[in-house]
């Protein structure tokens, strides 16, 4: 047999060999490699008091969307704030820090937190505000409702707020929505957190999706930051035949706090 003839095959058969074996083309993509993450904060705001904490976490995932190996290396940075740990490892596919901010200039600041394993990266955002002195908690409904006649629910607040009965009042904010709808107001219980608001037109009337009403609480200083939430016991909601509205439930009012330091 020719000596060329028999060299060329050999050589055939070396590059089909580094080929199978990766060595000609390139390696391909590791399945077990992080290809995407997922991240979620405790809360979306904070203060920025140096001890006020967000936990975040960050789901790692690979190509085909199950968890990352357990111990799979996840490292954090952001700016201004503070972590309380560059890095962390996986468990069941997530690793978490949590994150301060110390006091801020001005009334806040936005922290980029960014979250990092292999060549997936993902960053999130928490705002920082210093301690407020007074918040707006304004209450609207996520549908619309028509021919509504009256409504009364209470605003649950967490310690530290304080309506003050004597010398604020809430305000009707919708009133192209609500037409001519009066507000009664049953006052401010500070034992138990509560505030009592009602809406009442006897011919019925239409609240739209936009606020319906305004209230403004103070806030004491060193209490953080209240929360604010509708009791779903002391809800109702009736037609101008005084006939109640199954469907119009606490559920489908949604309240929205401003600090004043936002």
């Amino acid at each position: 047999m020719n000596k060329k003839y028999i060299i060329g095959i050999m050589l055939l058969l070396a590059a089909a060999a580094l080929t199978g074996c990766g060595g000609g083309g390139g390696d391909s993509a590791d399945p077990n490699a992080p290809a995407d993450i997922t991240m979620t904060a405790s809360k979306a705001m904070a203060l920025a008091n140096s001890s006020d904490a967000v936990t975040i976490q960050a789901a790692v995932r690979k190509a085909d969307g199950s968890s990352v190996a357990d111990g799979t290396i996840v490292t954090f940075s952001v700016d201004t704030a503070t972590l309380s740990a560059p890095s962390a490892a996986t468990t069941n596919g997530t690793a978490s820090v949590s994150m301060t901010c110390a006091p801020v200039p001005g009334a806040n600041f936005t922290a980029v937190v960014t979250a990092a394993a292999g060549n997936a990266s993902r960053t999130s955002n928490v705002k920082f505000i210093n301690q407020p002195s007074s918040v707006d908690v304004s209450v609207r409904f996520n549908v619309a409702v028509t021919n509504l006649a009256a409504l009364q629910f209470r605003l649950l607040s967490t310690e530290g707020a304080t309506f003050d009965n004597n010398a604020q009042l809430v305000s009707r904010i919708n009133n192209a929505a609500a037409g001519s709808t009066s507000i009664i107001l049953a006052g401010f219980d500070a034992a138990a957190k509560t505030l009592t608001v009602g809406l009442a037109n006897p011919g019925g009337f239409n609240t739209g999706t936009t606020p319906i009403i305004k209230a403004t609480y103070a806030i004491a200083a060193g209490s953080g930051l209240p929360t604010f939430s509708v009791d779903a016991a002391g809800f109702t909601a009736t037609d101008p035949q005084s006939v109640a509205i199954p469907q119009v439930t606490s559920a489908v009012l949604v309240v929205t706090t401003v600090f004043d330091t936002e």
